[in-house]
C-alpha cells in the first residue's frame, strides 16, 4: 500500500531501521509478507464471516470445534449449536466433537453453512490417558483432548514438542518469542491466561513432572491435554492451568523392528523488510528529514557525491550494506533418530538414539543435542509386572548470552541494528570488523555492528540430563492392582562465558575508530538439580448388575523431594585471552552460591461410575 505523505518531522536523526520503511521522493511505503505472499495478494482474499448451526440427529451440538483448515483460526458452538467465524472465501471448515467423525466442509464463498455430525462409535471406544490412569472416551466427564502424535511427527519435522503443539488442540495457545536453537521453548497456555504470574500447564511425562522438551518427540506414544478443574482435583494447585500428559513408547511382543526418522532442513529468515541499503539514498533521506525539521543537513554533498560516484566499485571504502543480508545467514540443520523395539510375551523393550544439530541463522547461536532412551517392561509372574525407563540427553549451546547481565546478544542485534547505517562494513574479507566509513557518521560514534555484537561473547552452555523410572505392578486378583513408582532425575548445567574484545575499523582511513577494550575476565557457573519422586496407587475395576454398572476406583499417595544448588565465580585479569579456565586469570575474584530444597506429600483418589457405558 502506497500513499503520498509528508516526510516524518523528528527533532533528531532518524535511525537506519526506521528508514527501512521509507522510499525515495517523499513517498512512504509499508511492505509486509504473509506466508510468502505480498500484501496485494492478501487483500484480494478478504475475510468473510461464516455463520451456521452444528447439530446431530438429536439436535444442536454444544461446544463443537469449528476450525479453518491449515490455521489456528477457530471457534466453538454456543448453547444453540451456533457459530460465527471469519475465514477466507475459499477456505475449508473442519468440525470436530468428541465421539463424532470429523467433518470437512468447503466454504466456496458461502456465508451460511450448517452441518450435521455423525457418531463415531470407534472413537468412543478409544482409550485416553488421564491423571493416574486411562479411560474410554465414552466415559469421560472432564475436558480432555487427545493429540495424534504419530500424525504430528509424520506431518512435519519437529525437534521441539512445545512448538509442535501449535494448532493441534482446541483451547491450547502456543506462542514463541525466541527461536534461537536450544533456547526456543514456546509458551503454552490452556484456555488462556489463568494466573497473574506463571500460567503454564503442568507437564507430566510417564507419570512424573518434567520439562516438556526433555523428551524426544519421536519417542512419544500418546499425548493428552486436561483442560478443566478435574485436572486440578487430581494434581493439585500446580494443575490450575491445565495438564499435558505424555507417555513414551513401549516395546511390543513380536517381530524385532528398527526404525529411522531424519530430516535435512535448509533454514533462512523470511524477508519481511526491505531496508534502504544504498548509502547515498540513505544520506539524502536523512538530510530531507533534517530539513523538514528546520535543521541543517546532516551529511555533506561531498560525502553523498563520493558514494554516488563510486557506485559499489570499492565496497570496502564505500559500502552499501544491507544489514539483513549481512546479519543473517542460510543454515542447514539435521535431525536423526534411530529406534529399535521388540520382545516376547515375557519381556519387551524400546530403545532409541537421537542427534540434532542446528547451527542457527545467526553466528554464535548453534546448538547440538544427543539423546537416548531405554524402556523395558517384563511379566515376571502372572501377578507381577516390572518396568524400567532410562533416558537422558547431552546438549551444547553456543553462548549468545550477555556477559554478567540478563538477555542475549541476539536481543542486541534487533535493538542496535536500528542505529546502524548502510555506510558500515560489517566484516572485511580479512576478518576485521568495521565501523562507520563516512566522516559524519564516524563523528557520531554510531558504531553498532551487529556481527561484532554476536561475536563479542565466547564460551558455551553444556547441559546433562539423566532420568530414571522404575515401576512395579502387583495384581493379586482380577480387577485389583497396586502400582509403585520410583523416579530420579539429575540435571547438570555448566556455563562458561568470557568477553571478546573486538576493534572496529574505518577502512577509508585504516584506523580503529572504536576500540572495545576492558578488563579481561572469565566467568564459570554450575547448577545442579535433583528430583526424587515415588508413589503408590491402588486401582479396582469391575462391572455389576449383569455388567450394566461399571465401577472404576483409584486411590494413591505420592511424595516428591526437590533439591537445587548453584555456584558461580568470576575472575579478572587473564594472562592469556585464549584460555578458558579460572586459573588463567590472576586478578580479583567474586563468587556466589545458592541452594533450594522443598518436599511435598500428596493424597488423591477418583471414583468413576457408568451405566451401560
Amino acid at each position: 500500500m502506497t500513499k503520498k505523505s509528508a516526510f516524518f518531522v523528528l527533532p533528531r536523526r532518524l535511525s537506519g531501521c526506521l528508514l527501512a520503511f521509507l522510499a525515495l521522493s517523499g513517498t512512504m511505503v509499508a511492505s509486509a509478507t504473509s506466508h510468502g505472499h505480498s500484501v496485494a495478494s492478501v487483500q484480494q482474499q478478504q475475510k468473510i464471516t461464516v455463520t451456521g448451526v452444528i447439530s446431530d440427529k438429536s439436535g444442536p451440538v454444544i461446544g463443537a470445534n469449528v476450525l479453518e483448515k491449515g490455521t489456528t483460526n477457530g471457534t466453538v458452538t454456543d448453547l444453540d449449536g451456533k457459530y460465527t467465524l471469519k475465514v477466507s472465501p475459499n477456505a475449508t471448515l473442519i468440525v470436530k466433537f468428541l465421539g463424532y467423525k470429523d467433518l470437512q466442509v468447503s466454504v466456496a464463498g458461502r456465508t451460511v453453512i450448517d452441518a450435521t455430525l455423525v457418531e463415531d462409535s470407534k472413537a468412543l471406544d478409544e482409550v485416553v490417558v488421564v491423571g493416574y490412569g486411562t479411560q474410554k472416551k465414552v466415559n469421560l466427564t472432564g475436558s480432555v483432548t487427545s493429540i495424534n502424535v504419530g500424525e504430528l511427527a509424520e506431518s512435519r519435522p519437529i525437534t521441539n514438542v512445545s512448538q509442535a503443539l501449535a494448532g493441534m488442540a482446541a483451547g491450547v495457545q502456543v506462542s514463541s518469542s525466541n527461536n534461537q536453537p536450544g533456547n526456543d521453548n514456546a509458551s503454552i497456555k490452556v484456555r488462556g491466561q489463568g494466573t497473574l504470574n506463571n500460567a503454564a500447564p503442568l507437564i507430566i511425562i510417564d507419570g512424573v513432572e518434567a520439562g516438556i522438551n526433555t523428551v524426544n518427540p519421536q519417542d512419544i506414544e500418546s499425548m493428552s491435554v486436561l483442560k478443566d478443574a478435574a485436572s486440578a482435583a487430581i494434581y493439585g494447585s500446580r494443575a490450575a492451568n491445565g495438564v499435558i500428559l505424555i507417555t513414551t513408547k513401549q516395546g511390543k511382543a513380536g517381530e524385532f523392528k528398527i526404525e529411522y526418522s531424519g530430516y535435512l532442513s535448509f533454514e533462512s529468515i523470511r524477508n519481511t523488510l526491505t531496508p534502504v541499503s544504498n548509502y547515498a539514498d540513505y544520506m539524502e533521506l536523512i538530510n530531507e528529514g533534517y530539513v523538514n525539521s528546520k535543521k541543517a543537513k546532516f551529511f555533506s554533498d561531498a560525502t553523498i557525491r563520493a558514494w554516488r560516484e563510486d557506485g559499489g566499485k570499492n565496497p570496502l571504502l564505500y559500502p552499501n550494506t544491507d544489514w539483513i543480508e549481512e546479519t543473517f545467514r542460510p543454515a542447514t540443520a539435521t535431525n536423526h533418530v534411530v529406534s529399535m523395539s521388540g520382545g516376547s510375551e515375557k519381556l519387551r523393550f524400546y530403545t532409541s538414539f537421537g542427534y540434532n544439530d542446528d547451527p542457527g541463522v545467526m553466528e554464535n547461536t548453534g546448538f547440538k543435542k544427543y539423546n537416548g532412551r531405554l524402556n523395558l517392561d517384563a511379566n515376571i509372574k502372572p501377578w507381577l509386572k516390572l518396568g524400567m525407563q532410562l533416558s537422558g540427553y547431552v546438549s551444547d549451546m553456543e553462548p549468545a548470552a550477555k556477559y554478567r547481565s540478563s538477555g542475549t546478544v541476539v536481543d542486541d542485534v534487533f535493538t542496535y541494528t536500528a542505529a546502524t547505517t548502510p555506510g558500515m562494513v560489517f566484516r572485511a574479507p580479512d576478518g576485521r570488523y568495521g565501523a562507520m566509513n563516512s566522516a559524519e557518521d564516524a563523528a557520531q560514534s554510531a558504531n553498532n555492528n551487529p556481527l561484532a555484537r554476536l561475536n563479542s561473547i565466547a564460551g558455551g552452555i553444556r547441559k546433562n540430563n539423566f532420568r530414571s523410572l522404575f515401576t512395579g505392578t502387583l495384581t493379586p486378583f482380577a480387577g485389583f492392582s497396586v502400582t509403585g513408582t520410583y523416579s530420579y532425575e539429575f540435571v547438570d548445567e555448566q556455563r562458561e562465558v568470557k568477553p571478546v574484545f573486538i576493534d572496529k575499523w574505518n577502512f577509508q582511513t585504516e584506523t580503529v575508530t572504536s576500540s572495545n577494550r576492558g578488563k579481561s575476565s572469565i566467568s564459570n557457573s554450575n547448577s545442579k538439580v535433583e528430583r526424587y519422586f515415588n508413589d503408590m496407587v491402588m486401582r479396582y475395576e469391575n462391572r455389576f448388575i449383569d455388567k450394566k454398572l461399571g465401577l472404576n476406583t483409584m486411590l494413591g499417595a505420592s511424595q516428591e523431594l526437590y533439591r537445587s544448588k548453584g555456584f558461580g565465580a568470576t575472575k579478572y585479569d587473564m594472562i592469556d585471552l585464549n584460555l578458558d579456565v579460572l586459573d588463567a586469570a590472576v586478578g580479583e575474584a567474586t563468587a556466589s552460591g545458592t541452594k533450594t530444597e522443598w518436599v511435598m506429600r500428596s493424597y488423591f483418589g477418583r471414583i468413576n461410575l457408568d451405566w451401560d457405558n
